[in-house]
């Protein structure tokens, strides 16, 4: 009645060009992952190997009972000191279920063999509401180093339609202000106003071919 389990899963280095993902960017995967745990409760932790830069697993851990789906995650990327954590609680006590989910992270450093060009990033978001309700809302600090921008972000959508409230990006010497909305349901159509003042997109871009 426990289910107790437990794996360990090693992958050898492969181009995942050749079958499994034909359209993807990457040219390489490998993964060295393990677990253990039971219906109730669970650990993982290990390493995938993206393009040879590592995302370290420290800890994965999930917990569950009648009413709820908890999750717990802490993420290193590539060799970065930065810390990348994410918790949630799914209910499942409704129809359809909910969840409440943040995540948070300092001092990252996605590689340039994933993003096209190295980018700093810190932030945090935070994720409310079911498939067919939610909102998002944060702050995210990102870009090449040297020309990091502030993002602030809050919106909410359903299965039909998107809704901007906001969409900022700061600059040292300019700024982009967006607001609007995507209608997805019955065709696509869309709605958006931004004002911009000595905004520079090559400032974020320029590595990027």
């Amino acid at each position: 009645d426990q289910w107790p389990w437990r794996f360990s899963l090693q992958v050898p280095r492969f181009d995942p060009r050749e079958e499994l993902l034909p359209d993807s960017g990457f040219h390489s995967l490998a993964a060295s992952l393990s677990g253990e745990g039971s219906l109730q409760a669970g650990l993982m932790r290990g390493e995938v190997v993206i393009d040879d830069e590592p995302l370290q697993f420290d800890a994965l851990r999930f917990e569950r009972d009648e009413q709820a789906i908890s999750i717990d995650a802490l993420l290193r990327v590539a060799q970065t000191a930065g810390e990348f954590h994410a918790d949630a609680r799914i209910d499942l006590t409704h129809e359809p279920w909910s969840t409440q989910a943040d995540a948070n992270w300092s001092e990252v450093i996605v590689p340039a063999v994933w993003a096209g060009q190295e980018l700093h990033t810190r932030g945090r978001l935070t994720f409310s509401g079911s498939p067919q309700q939610f909102s998002a809302r944060g702050a995210v600090s990102l870009g090449p180093p040297g020309r990091i921008a502030d993002l602030e972000l809050d919106l909410s959508g359903s299965p039909e339609r998107l809704q901007l409230t906001q969409f900022d990006i700061v600059q040292k010497e300019g700024r982009l202000a967006a607001n609007g909305r995507l209608d997805l349901q019955p065709r696509v159509r869309w709605d958006v106003q931004a004002h911009a003042t000595r905004f520079d997109p090559g400032a974020f871009a320029a590595a990027w071919r």
